[in-house]
């Protein structure tokens, strides 16, 4: 299994999609897993693809999940225009990513606002995003944010829902981890010690959090070493959940002589538990 440092934008990348279902045409849904919803804002926007010739992205879905200890979900499918509209609680932070015609995950969405940029929002009103602009080469896309909008990390989440920022020092570079209110996480990572600095990313993954440790398997095929049996990536917070410390575990393997930057993360196949830690600083969840 390939080594790409994680720069985990946990992007704690955006929350998954709860228990909404999609609707037809351009008009999503909110909906929670218990108790009844609050007061909903609607949301517009339009899905496009990068580059000179971008093209509507119908068919393509936006799901978008609040953080909290209850998460709700909207979501909005785009017509033959890329157009679409969901609804979503009123002043709760929220993230959303880019689900393809087929349902699978094909981008997070960073927000913009002036020089900041955050993958949680919230609106106090009905707003419209305008353009999205989606990548489909690496995973990400592109809103401004309205002046009705504010970026946000709600300090009164839970932890570790956030979105967390980690510095790679070696190469310049940042990982982040999004991980939304269902605890599902989305991330995004330097490839190796490419220079400058190149990303791969992943969205809308199951996660857990259990004994102060949030943890998830990435689906990436170089993450499948040692007799498949896949890596696992941890973030252990601090007490405050102020920054955390991330660490790659790889169960199944003969040794773990080859567990470092640019090789495969252990060797063979056994019993035995390779743990490696970044060499990068803690990350920082975002407020």
């Amino acid at each position: 299994m390939r080594w790409a440092l994680l720069g985990v934008v946990v992007l704690l990348g955006c929350g998954g999609s709860g228990n909404g279902s999609p609707s037809s045409g351009s008009t999503g849904s909110a909906s929670t897993g218990s108790g009844m919803p609050g007061s909903g804002v609607m949301i517009k926007a339009t899905l496009m693809s990068a580059g000179a010739s971008g093209s509507a992205l119908g068919g393509y879905e936006l799901d978008c999940v609040t953080f909290g200890a209850m998460p709700r979900s909207g979501t909005g499918v785009a017509d033959g225009k890329g157009s679409l509209s969901f609804t979503i609680d009123a002043n709760k932070p929220f993230g959303c990513f880019v689900l393809d015609a087929g349902s699978k995950p094909a981008a997070d969405v960073v927000f913009t606002s002036g020089s900041s940029t955050s993958q949680s929002v919230s609106f106090g009103t009905d707003a419209d995003l305008g353009t999205i602009v989606v990548d489909l080469k690496n995973g990400q896309a592109q809103a401004n944010l309205p002046t009705s909008g504010a970026l946000a990390t709600p300090s009164g989440a839970p932890c570790p829902q956030g979105f967390w920022l980690m510095q790679v020092p070696t190469q310049s570079c940042h990982a982040t981890f999004w991980v939304g209110g269902d605890l599902r996480v989305s991330y995004t990572t330097p490839m190796g010690n490419m220079q400058p600095c190149s990303y791969q990313s992943e969205v809308s993954l199951a996660g857990a959090y259990s004994g102060g440790v949030f943890s998830f398997k990435p689906g990436l095929a170089h993450y499948q070493g040692c007799g498949g049996a896949g890596v696992t990536f941890t973030l252990t917070p601090d007490a405050s959940c102020g920054t955390g410390q991330l660490a790659m575990v790889q169960t199944g393997c003969a040794n773990c002589d080859a567990f470092k930057p640019g090789s495969n993360i252990g060797q063979g196949t056994g019993n035995v538990t390779c743990t490696y830690h970044p060499p990068a600083n803690p990350a920082v969840l975002q407020h």
